[in-house]
């Protein structure tokens, strides 16, 4: 079966409603949010996460667009540099590198397909100036595959996203890797939408991205919240003020 996702939002002529990370922030000090230079206001904000120990990570590419520079910061940590390798904009995939620990990363789904129903966390760092670096957690379950008339495959799960949920990781109770969070059915507020695994291995292999496919076993002693947390991050694009 294929979820139907409404492919324009209502008034906009936008493809998907995306969840979160397009909105900027005007920053008011150096210290509102993450450090950033005061010299450097328009921010645009978004979730990222490990997919190898050798520091790649991956967020949307809607993201990262025109950035002029970019920080990563996990939570309860100091924001770190991180560079852009790659994006694909058709499928909403941006590809970074940041250097430095990683003290978790993302092992990808091999048995295919999630059926409908199964049950699935994502973490998301939420824009609020006054904590960004607290990421918000949110369950749910798959509810199916879908596909947009562009040919664009896409996993529909049910869950409630946050503003900066964009560049989030889906994960099962097994800690792999089910998909990415691009955006949110915009007749649907209870159903937002991945980027599947198939698509995540894809864009990693095209890349020579070497990456795990077992369970991870750290899933089932620390739990699902703990893993999200290790390998996600707040990724923020700064824009220069006279941009």
């Amino acid at each position: 079966m294929t979820i139907s996702v409404a492919e324009r939002c209502p008034g906009r002529g936008r493809r998907l409603a995306l969840a979160a990370a397009c909105a900027c922030l005007l920053v008011l000090s150096s210290a509102n949010l993450c450090g950033t230079l005061a010299s450097e206001r328009m921010v645009r904000s978004g979730t990222a996460f490990f997919v190898a120990r050798a520091g790649y990570l991956l967020t949307s590419a809607h993201v990262v667009a025109g950035c002029a520079r970019l920080s990563l910061r996990q939570e309860g940590g100091p924001p770190r540099e991180v560079t852009l390798v790659d994006s694909d904009p058709a499928r909403d995939l941006a590809l970074l590198h940041s250097s430095g620990a990683v003290p978790g990363y993302a092992r990808l789904s091999a048995r295919g397909e999630a059926p409908p129903g199964t049950p699935v966390s994502v973490m998301g760092f939420a824009l609020n100036p006054r904590d960004p670096g607290r990421p918000t957690l949110s369950d749910g379950a798959v509810v199916g595959p879908a596909v947009l008339r562009s040919g664009q495959r896409l996993l529909v799960i049910e869950a409630m996203l946050h503003e900066g949920s964009s560049g989030g990781p889906v994960i099962d109770r097994d800690g792999t890797l089910e998909g990415m969070i691009i955006g949110a059915d915009p007749l649907r507020a209870e159903h937002g939408v991945a980027v599947p695994a198939d698509d995540i291995g894809e864009f990693l292999r095209a890349h020579g991205i070497a990456y795990g496919t077992a369970a991870a076993p750290e899933a089932q002693a620390k739990g699902s919240a703990e893993l999200l947390r290790r390998m996600s991050a707040l990724v923020q694009c700064v824009k220069e003020s006279g941009g």
